[in-house]
């Protein structure tokens, strides 16, 4: 009886599974649909004036940083620099350019944010959050200011990894094209990273920048959606991360991402409710996407109801077959190699 009762909820959770994996297979397929965003520039191009907050958090060559800020073919922009305690400030480099605030003890990016747009009050209409390793390429800002003139008050940029294996930026290529580049090409809001966004400044003075003690980055998505904000993404504004992180410090990070399962359910939860009572497909469309189980999850859920069905209950049957398709569907949507653009990416981080 209880083993009935065990593989009867496995697969009530399959089917949360089969209902993730078309949810899915429908957005990948988005990328050939033709975009629904209608191009909103005028014949004047608009040219945004921003502030970047760069938050700096360790010790690093400054040279490629500031290089790739001088040499931006957008320079209708000022830089921010906010140095935690304890970083040394490079006596050799010429840094009277840029407004410099050191020995900063926010950690916060919400903190951050709200310290800038509340108390520095900077006299620009874009507002940037970048985290100091980094590069920028060349046509950085200027490829993010194309989506503010199509009409977009936040925008995403595209962070590739420095240290990134073939299958990690394949993982990467994979998630920006489900959760980013697909979902603007139908019409919807993209997601944001943890780092590399641009949000207009009246946009931010209207929602709530307090900090999370969960996830900034999650809850600061989740308002910005509420508040019915379209998050675009700049595919070609490519930012280079050149932070390395420890092996012990990136399974904490894991680890932290998986306790907070909960937490991302409730905003996506909440961000549901909201799009059927106000009949917004976006919300409605965001909020399922917040509730989609990692794709790593769903294939060890169908391999595990495999186990059952074929073990424990020693049948095969339609629903065995079902699984076992969409596990190989899962593992071929995360592993998928789209060897031009990787190959391309991996080969231009190796020059840099």
């Amino acid at each position: 009886m209880a083993t009935e009762i065990f593989i009867t909820i496995f697969k009530t959770a399959f089917c949360f599974i089969m209902l993730s994996a078309v949810y899915l297979t429908i957005m990948v397929k988005m990328n050939a649909l033709k975009s629904k965003v209608k191009e909103k520039m005028s014949n004047d191009f608009y040219q945004y004036k921003y502030t970047l907050i760069v938050h700096v958090t360790e010790n690093f060559n400054w040279d490629n940083l500031l290089r790739s800020l001088q040499n931006q073919s957008y320079q209708n922009f000022k830089v921010l620099f906010m140095v935690a305690n304890g970083v040394k400030m490079p006596s050799s480099i010429n840094l009277k350019k840029y407004r410099i605030l050191e020995r900063c003890l926010l950690e916060s990016k919400l903190q951050i944010i709200d310290y800038v747009v509340n108390v520095v009050k900077p006299d620009s209409e874009v507002v940037a959050y970048i985290k100091g390793n980094c590069t920028l390429d060349a046509d950085f800002i200027k490829n993010i200011n194309v989506l503010f003139n199509q009409g977009y008050k936040v925008a995403q940029a595209n962070i590739i990894k420095s240290d990134e294996s073939i299958l990690g930026l394949n993982k990467s290529n994979v998630r920006n094209m489900v959760e980013r580049s697909n979902r603007i090409k139908a019409g919807l809001s993209s997601t944001i990273c943890h780092h590399g966004f641009f949000i207009k400044l009246q946009t931010l003075k209207l929602i709530d920048l307090n900090p999370s003690n969960f996830d900034d980055d999650k809850k600061l998505q989740s308002n910005l959606v509420l508040y019915n904000n379209p998050i675009g993404f700049a595919e070609n504004a490519t930012l280079t991360d050149y932070s390395k992180e420890s092996k012990s410090k990136q399974l904490a990070f894991h680890l932290k991402q998986s306790f907070l399962f909960a937490y991302y359910y409730y905003l996506g939860a909440k961000i549901l409710i909201d799009g059927i009572n106000t009949q917004n497909f976006n919300k409605i469309n965001f909020g399922a996407n917040y509730l989609r189980p990692p794709v790593i999850v769903m294939t060890l859920l169908c391999a595990f109801v495999i186990y059952l069905t074929l073990v424990i209950e020693n049948s095969f049957s339609f629903f065995t077959f079902t699984c076992i398709v969409t596990m190989v569907s899962m593992l071929m949507l995360t592993f998928s190699n789209r060897n031009k653009q990787t190959e391309r990416e991996y080969a231009r981080m190796q020059t840099v």
